[in-house]
């Protein structure tokens, strides 16, 4: 008869995640096909019940100093208010990644044709009409 791994937690900060698992403390803990849980982020502080190497149940916890201090916040990705300069620089990351998506089918197209078409469309953007 097999024996189960007796179930134990494991504190930490979520160092790296994929689809197969989470890195706490420069080791890996597999998520498990029986036990359904939410994968946490990284940089995220965790208590996982594992069985092995497998998680059994994760737990996220509040943040402490130290993560929110490396987080540039409040430890969840919260980095203060956005702010006029944030949110144009926000806008215009993403009209320049639509544009060059909007001419990555077209090989005629140049650098010129996509930086045009992203001012164009934040000028249209920032338009009251």
């Amino acid at each position: 008869m097999t024996q189960m791994a007796p179930a134990e937690t494991v504190k930490g900060l979520v160092e790296q995640v994929n689809d197969r698992g989470v890195k706490l403390g420069g080791k890996w803990f597999n998520f498990s096909k029986y036990a359904q849980v939410a994968p946490p982020t990284r940089g995220q502080t965790v208590l996982l019940t594992v069985k092995g190497d497998f998680i059994a149940g994760i737990a996220p916890l509040a943040p402490d100093a130290t993560t929110a201090a490396r987080n540039g916040g409040n430890g969840n990705g919260y980095r203060g208010p956005m702010t006029p300069e944030r949110e144009r620089a926000i806008t215009r990351l993403s009209l320049l990644s639509s544009a060059a998506a909007f001419f990555a089918d077209r090989p005629e197209a140049t650098d010129v044709d996509v930086l045009d078409a992203a001012q164009r469309w934040e000028r249209w953007a920032a338009s009251t009409e």
